[in-house]
Parts: C-alpha cells; structure tokens; sequence
C-alpha cells in the first residue's frame, strides 16, 4: 500500500486528559531531539532521502509547517513565516498545548514516511528566503577564484647595492678628548745622519831628565 507524500499538517488526535503541558514538551523534545535525528543518521527507509540530520534543523522545519504555515497547502489563510516571526523563544517556553501536540503529529508522519522531509525542507527555506538553489548561487559566488596572477612570471628583485663599510670613530672622539690637529698626525722628522768622528790623537809625553 503506497504511503501518502502530502505535506499537509496532519490534523492532530483528540489531546487526552491525561497528557498534560509537561508531558507534551517531553514527547517534542525527544521526538525532535532523539528520535528523527537517529532515522536520519541511520537513512532509515520511511524517507527517500534525508536533507537534514541534526536536531535543531527538524525543529526549524516542523515549527515552520506548524506555526508559521510554510506548507504551501495550507488552508488557514495565514501568510507563510518563520516561525520566529509568530512566538518568542525558545519555542518550548511559549507552544501551546495544541501546537506542542501538532508538531509531534507532524513530526511522527515524517518518522513514518506519511510527510516528505525534502518538500518540508525546501518549504521553509523557501519562507526564509533561503531555497537550495539560493544557497548554491551564493555559494558559487563566494568560490574563492583562481589567481590570474599564477601565470605570469615573477618580477625580478632588485638587487640592494652591498653596504658601505662603516668607519670606526676616532678612540678620542668616543672618549670627548679634543681631537688632534692634523700636525700631530705627522711623522715625526728623522734627524740628518752624521758620519762618525775618529777621536784626535793624544800628544806624547815628554822624557823625563836624566839624573
């Protein structure tokens, strides 16, 4: 027997009067937390295929389809919205009790395969502005392009000239002694050479007289 694809929101079963406030917030959070994001992990067969696998993401598509009206099929009249637009949030803290009740009907028909993931998916999208196929036009917008730059030949480096020695300042200048004139600088002037004088000869004693 082929499983209904429609997106409508299924009308939700009568709310019993055993099921209060807290257990309703408990049934969504496991429902919408645990159990659609392990089917869509596992790719259980109830959907041919999975768009989504985290949890937050099946919560943003059913909340859209409950409280926003994003099913294009839907008949209140309601003009289709984020649900962000309708209640505050966290959208625990402020569902009803007949809006917590029919987003766990919704979000069992999509465990069950009796609602299409993928429509609902595009569906709120759609309502947000934005559809995959937005998505892949801004994607290809933001490819980082490849560098015209590449082929082109590097520009040859100018070669630095080599650096000039550096002079050592004068030990006198680094001391603050006054700096020699260019006088003491001079060598200093070899004396004339002088041939060397032979010693004069000493006279000759005179003879003693005789006796």
């Amino acid at each position: 027997m082929p499983r209904s694809t429609s997106n409508d929101v299924p009308n939700s079963p009568p709310k019993s009067l055993e099921k209060d406030l807290s257990t309703l917030k408990s049934n969504w959070t496991t429902l919408y937390k645990q159990t659609l994001p392990s089917l869509a992990r596992s790719k259980a067969p109830s959907q041919p295929h999975w768009p989504v696998h985290l949890d937050h993401c099946f919560a943003r598509i059913i909340l859209d389809a409950v409280i926003g009206n994003s099913t294009s099929s839907n008949t209140t009249g309601a003009i289709p919205s984020p649900w962000t637009e309708r209640i505050a949030s966290p959208a625990i803290q402020h569902m009803t009790a007949q809006q917590l009740q029919d987003c766990i009907t919704l979000g069992e028909a999509i465990a069950d395969g009796k609602s299409n993931l993928a429509e609902l998916d595009q569906q709120s999208l759609t309502v947000r502005g934005k559809s995959k196929a937005q998505s892949q036009n801004q994607k290809r917008k933001t490819a980082p392009q490849s560098s015209s730059s590449s082929s082109t030949p590097p520009s040859s480096k100018k070669q630095k000239p080599p650096p000039k020695p550096k002079t050592q300042p004068d030990i006198r200048t680094a001391l603050g002694l006054p700096t020699p004139s260019p006088l003491h600088n001079q060598p200093c002037p070899t004396p004339p050479h002088r041939p060397p004088q032979s010693p004069k000869p000493s006279p000759p004693k005179s003879a003693s007289p005789p006796p």
